[in-house]
């Protein structure tokens, strides 16, 4: 069975694919926030809670906020913005998470 794909989901998977390979070689945070600014998602393998990743959120016309901002997912499902500590800018071990097309 063969399964066709939209320019979207090729276009997603392509930029996808680059992402890894570059924090794969790298695994800074420079490498993840280049993935962070083209809508991949991003998670250390050194943080101890489940399923926490970050997101760049860019604001729409009706949002109050003006300016793009990183958030972060925690364990318990909240988003609230986020900092980086020296430890999380200086780590190596930042991996690309995939986006799925409905989370545009």
């Amino acid at each position: 069975m063969r399964f066709s794909y939209s320019k979207k989901e090729r276009c997603c998977r392509a930029l996808f694919d680059q992402c890894q390979v570059i924090c794969a070689d790298s695994g800074t945070f420079e490498a993840a926030l280049a993935a962070l600014k083209v809508g991949f998602r991003v998670t250390r393998t050194g943080w101890n809670g489940k399923g926490m990743y970050l997101m760049l959120q860019k604001p729409e016309e009706t949002s109050k906020m003006t300016l793009p901002f990183i958030f972060i997912k925690t364990v318990d499902d909240q988003l609230v913005p986020w900092v980086a500590s020296q430890t999380d800018l200086l780590a190596e071990d930042w991996v690309v998470l995939p986006v799925s097309i409905e989370d545009d």
